[in-house]
């Protein structure tokens, strides 16, 4: 029985050519597991098994890997030509809104002066030629005047043709990933610089508060009647000045301190000791009122 069964497996699996090539491509595809049918080859001699362990070996470490290799080295290139065709496509299509946009400028451009104007951009808004033209290069053109201020970037009222195209090709389509970074980068660069001009505006003002104070200090002695040039006010003094010790220093409401020579005082003769510091507010006031 074991000797007819292993017949039975022998010629099943290596019972001629078509049997034995068939037993070697599962042997190696994993339609069988290799065991199987070399436990035939094993009871006729050892030598037809390792002879079959020479070829799963073979095939599983060389051919499979070769064949491997030469699937992908097809596939990387295919996507290398796939990315070759992607940058021709990408070119081609910038060089046909190029011409695109070439043609829409020669359109509004009536004169053929090489520039557009304002008035000729809004003339040439409306037509369909020139919508279709927007159109195809992704442009939403509603309002002429805000669209040839974004061309105009040298501020010149009038639009060469290098300005037409890259200011038609940079508003083409939606807004991208480096055009909001580049905006935002410019608005920090605005902040900075306006923060460091409100800082030095701030403090020129203050220098300015200063000087301010200062003429306003001369303009009220002026109009108290007060001359600079006068010898006898030569012991007045400003704010921050010392009085000498033979002068009489007074501060009025105003907060504007004097320093009246003594001589110049009229104070009464003898003056009790209790009314002096009643006299002295008198006298106070009536240099005040003067003032």
């Amino acid at each position: 029985d074991t000797s007819e069964n292993g017949m039975r497996v022998f010629t099943r699996y290596w019972g001629g050519l078509a049997p034995s090539m068939l037993t070697l491509f599962m042997s190696i595809c994993g339609g069988v597991s290799w065991e199987i049918p070399m436990a035939p080859l094993q009871e006729i001699s050892p030598a037809w098994s390792i002879l079959f362990l020479f070829f799963i070996s073979f095939a599983y470490f060389a051919v499979l890997n070769v064949v491997t290799g030469v699937f992908c080295q097809s596939a990387i290139e295919s996507a290398q030509n796939d990315h070759d065709m992607i940058m021709h496509s990408i070119v081609t299509e910038k060089e046909a809104h190029i011409a695109k946009v070439k043609s829409l400028f020669k359109d509004i451009d009536g004169d053929q002066s090489g520039y557009i104007t304002f008035h000729e951009l809004e003339s040439n808004m409306h037509k369909p030629s020139v919508q279709t033209y927007f159109e195809a290069l992704e442009l939403n053109v509603d309002d002429a005047w805000n669209f040839f201020k974004l061309l105009d970037e040298d501020g010149g009222s009038s639009i060469e043709i290098e300005e037409f195209l890259m200011g038609c090709l940079r508003l083409r389509g939606n807004a991208k990933a480096l055009d909001l970074a580049k905006m935002h980068h410019d608005q920090q660069w605005m902040l900075r610089k306006q923060s460091a001009f409100m800082a030095h505006v701030e403090k020129q003002l203050g220098k300015l508060g200063q000087h301010v104070g200062q003429l306003e200090i001369r303009s009220d002695l002026s109009m108290a009647g007060f001359n600079s040039e006068d010898p006898s006010m030569s012991s007045m003094e400003l704010p921050g000045a010392r009085p000498s010790s033979k002068d009489l220093l007074l501060v009025p409401s105003s907060g504007v301190r004097f320093a009246i020579p003594w001589e110049d005082a009229e104070m009464p003769a003898e003056i009790p000791a209790s009314s002096h510091k009643k006299s002295f507010r008198t006298f106070s006031a009536q240099i005040e009122a003067q003032l």
